[in-house]
Formats: C-alpha cells, sequence, structure tokens
C-alpha cells in the first residue's frame, strides 16, 4: 500500500506571512479532498521552508495523508491547494506502508 502526504505551508509566497487562518486554510484543503471524493487527515504541523529569493521562513504547515488514492489525483489536490492557498510549492512525499482497518 502507497501512503502519500503533502505539507503544505500556510505563509503566503508573496507576502511570507500568513494571510489565510489555520482552520481556513484545513477547510479550503478538506473542500478540494471533498470535490475529488478524496478521504483525507489533516493535522497542522510548523515548517522551515526556504524560498526562491532565499527568504527563509518558519511557517504553521498542514500535513495532509491520504491512503488508497492514486498518484495523479494527489498531484491535482496539491496544484489545487498550491493556488488557493498561493503557495510556491507543496512537498509531496510516498511511503510503502502496511495497514489495516479495524
Amino acid at each position: 500500500m502507497i501512503k502519500y502526504t503533502l505539507y503544505i505551508g500556510l505563509n503566503d509566497k508573496d507576502t511570507h506571512a500568513q494571510i489565510i487562518s489555520d482552520i481556513n486554510a484545513r477547510n479550503i484543503v478538506a473542500n478540494i479532498c471533498a470535490s475529488r471524493d478524496v478521504c483525507v487527515t489533516v493535522s497542522d504541523a510548523r515548517g522551515v521552508y526556504k524560498h526562491t529569493d532565499n527568504t527563509v521562513v518558519v511557517e504553521n504547515t498542514l500535513r495532509c495523508e491520504f491512503i488508497e488514492c492514486e498518484k495523479p489525483i494527489i498531484k491535482a489536490i496539491a496544484e489545487d491547494a498550491k493556488r488557493a492557498l498561493n503557495q510556491e510549492s507543496v512537498l509531496l512525499t510516498t511511503e510503502v506502508i502496511e495497514n489495516d482497518f479495524i
């Protein structure tokens, strides 16, 4: 089984400051996933990111985990979230896992 994780920073790419609140950002991502009939687990994290202009920021980050989903769909969700939250980039990681629903 493959687990995909998106890391979505919440600082605006242009201002380097958070404009959209954590809760609104979670709702935006949840709605993007729901519109594609994709289940997701979203948790809060803190991240350090270096922009292309070398500005380093510490920012609130959404960690979005997906199981039983296809990579092209995850990439489309990442693109939608990137646009909606005005992000320079979104990190996608891939892991092979074992899972059981109990």
